[in-house]
């Protein structure tokens, strides 16, 4: 299957910085004709498990988002699989979250919310 979606040179975005237990966290959430199109993440040093991880996690997001799955699945998913806690809670900006995922997801929620792809008022909250 070839992709659909042609990366332009240049991508509007913006990166927010949290520190974690783990390091520092980074999230950089792409648009493309005003839409989420592109998640970065990355953890601590580079080359480590969990910035490998995280890396493959925001490839595989980036791809779901640029091949039309519908946001609303993404969010259901997303929802289900990381509700957990990983045993440490990041406080950032007065809100308490249980791991880096959870921040992440919350960012990318909220993100795409603002543009009027998904409405989150529906779902449970994660925390």
């Amino acid at each position: 299957m070839i992709s659909k979606f042609k990366r332009p040179d240049v991508l509007e975005g913006y990166t927010r910085k949290a520190d974690t237990p783990c390091g520092t966290f980074y999230l950089t959430l792409n648009e493309c004709d005003n839409k989420l199109c592109e998640v970065r993440m990355t953890l601590g040093k580079s080359g480590t498990c969990f910035n490998i991880m995280f890396q493959t996690i925001s490839l595989l997001l980036s791809v779901m988002l640029q091949e039309g799955i519908p946001k609303d699945k993404i969010k259901r998913t997303l929802y289900n699989q990381f509700g957990g806690s990983c045993g440490n809670v990041i406080w950032h900006e007065g809100e308490k979250y249980h791991s880096c995922i959870d921040y992440a997801i919350a960012r990318m929620f909220e993100d795409m919310a603002s543009r009027g792809e998904i409405t989150i008022e529906e779902e449970k909250e994660i925390t």
